[in-house]
């Protein structure tokens, strides 16, 4: 059985593209309080704690599941974004990035019986143009309420792809879920024909 501890429609739809059979259950966690605890701070670090995390919660009652866990991690100068809670808060956090070159640390991980069986974290880097106000106000009133459900604010597989200039990373990692490591793994436990 294989289960993804997740409930973004994002990698639900990415999974179900790419043909595998999965459950959906959502782990329940505070991710800033975890995110507090940890002795490091660097982004992917803080990623990977957190998908595992998620997965760890639903292994524990799904021991022989495997389980994926992801999470992404927005930063941009030093700073950290996250969903934004209002379409005000997108807004600020697509000004705050606008012209600049920010970093989505994706986290993935594999668990069964509450042990780590695979990991990994890719860091695409996306630039952002220098968009106007009225482009950026147009944006957030076509793309809401979904504006709350990714770092950053935006859907970049829509209507997003025209707030950027450059990108580099592929395009699986910057929705949430490094496809290509994952599906790897699931074939080498032979959850997917080789």
């Amino acid at each position: 059985m294989l289960i993804l501890a997740s409930q973004s429609p994002t990698r639900k739809r990415l999974l179900n593209q790419a043909g595998v059979s999965f459950e959906t259950l959502s782990a329940t966690i505070d991710e800033r309080e975890t995110e507090k605890s940890l002795p490091s701070q660097n982004p992917s670090d803080v990623a990977l704690h957190l998908a595992q995390t998620k997965a760890q919660a639903i292994s524990r009652n799904h021991p022989k599941a495997y389980v994926i866990g992801a999470d992404q991690l927005l930063t941009c100068n030093g700073k950290r974004y996250h969903k934004p809670a209002s379409s005000e808060a997108a807004r600020e956090q697509m000004i705050a990035l606008r012209g600049q070159t920010h970093e989505l640390n994706t986290a993935i991980c594999v668990i069964q019986n509450n042990q780590c069986l695979m990991s990994y974290v890719a860091v695409p880097k996306l630039t952002m143009r220098a968009f106007s106000d009225s482009f950026l106000q147009r944006y957030i009133d076509a793309q809401s309420p979904d504006v709350l459900l990714s770092p950053g604010g935006y859907r970049y597989e829509e209507y997003g792809i025209q707030l950027f200039d450059q990108v580099e990373g592929d395009m699986h990692s910057i929705l949430g879920l490094p496809m290509l490591p994952l599906l790897a793994f699931l074939r080498s436990k032979d959850l997917l024909p080789s």
